[in-house]
């Protein structure tokens, strides 16, 4: 069994908001037949209605899911580090940062248990299941200063991920609208503006073409929240595995229950002698060995 704490961010939420905001990535099929297989406790009470409102405080016990077990500290490589930043290789099943009501490993936990100190923050975030290159902060000031370098667009970050289908040009930016539903962070894509949505641009070029599937190099020009996920499924070409904005059918298919998307490389401009990061400038990271290839047969680059 494992038990879910409800935090005061969630205070309100309906269970089938919830679950789609804490469990949909992880657990196949709706709110509703999660609970119609009794699957699911309130307080120890088995919970039926999954418009049932939740508390901070409530205890909600998934009683057919193993107990959490948290990814070794050491399994978390450090890639690059300097006095001012840290890149790790994130794995899957991992947060970025600790999340309340959430007792699952993260990134920032495993560094404190690694080493002793005190001022980390991710850089930049990778969903739960999403794999790759994660960029840390050690300190207020390389945190602000890496915020404004990703302002003026001197960190790009390229993603690999597999998608369904073939797209129609081998390399595009594509262009669109997207809202985050705060309740159930699910987020919404549109090809026109719409009441609270942000426009976001993302650039993709195939690398690979194999059966049904297209493998992609992909940076989200605009860094939005599932942003990749979400406009990639809204043109038609769901990340392979997405079990939020994927298809069901083909993610049995290939036996993927996470995300084939992985934050393959970091790349670095500060051309200005005199920038405190100029060492940086030029430098790319990558991440070489990305576990979804393998697994749909595309082979390692």
């Amino acid at each position: 069994m494992r038990t879910y704490v409800i935090g005061s961010n969630e205070h309100h939420l309906t269970f089938e908001s919830w679950f789609r905001r804490r469990l949909a990535a992880t657990i196949p099929g709706t709110a509703g037949a999660a609970l119609a297989a009794g699957r699911f406790l309130l307080n120890g009470v088995k919970l039926v209605d999954p418009r049932t409102v939740l508390s901070t405080g409530d205890e909600i016990t998934d009683v057919r899911s193993e107990s959490v077990e948290k990814i070794p500290p050491a399994s978390l490589s450090v890639v690059y580090e300097d006095e001012d930043l840290l890149i790790v290789d994130k794995p899957a099943g991992m947060l970025s940062h600790p999340e309340q009501g959430m007792r699952e490993a993260d990134v920032l936990t495993a560094l404190k248990s690694l080493r002793e100190a005190t001022g980390y923050a991710p850089g930049n975030r990778l969903d739960f299941n999403t794999t790759g290159l994660l960029i840390i902060t050690k300190h207020k000031l390389a945190a602000g200063r890496l915020a404004a370098a990703m302002r003026e667009n001197r960190v790009h970050k390229k993603y690999y991920c597999a998608v369904s289908g073939y797209l129609p040009e081998p390399e595009a930016t594509l262009s669109a609208y997207l809202l985050k539903d705060e309740a159930s962070a699910v987020v919404r894509v549109a090809d026109v503006p719409f009441e609270g949505a942000k426009p976001i641009a993302t650039w993709y070029r195939v690398l690979f073409e194999k059966g049904d599937m297209s493998l992609l190099e992909i940076e989200p020009v605009t860094g939005r929240t599932h942003q990749i996920r979400a406009h990639m499924a809204f043109v038609g070409h769901p990340v392979i595995g997405d079990p939020l904005y994927g298809i069901a059918s083909l993610n049995r298919r290939y036996g993927l229950r996470r995300q084939a998307l992985c934050s393959r490389s970091l790349a670095f401009s500060f051309a200005e002698p005199d920038h405190p990061w100029h060492r940086l400038d030029g430098r790319t990271f990558i991440k070489k060995d990305v576990d979804f290839l393998d697994v749909l047969h595309f082979g390692q680059p």
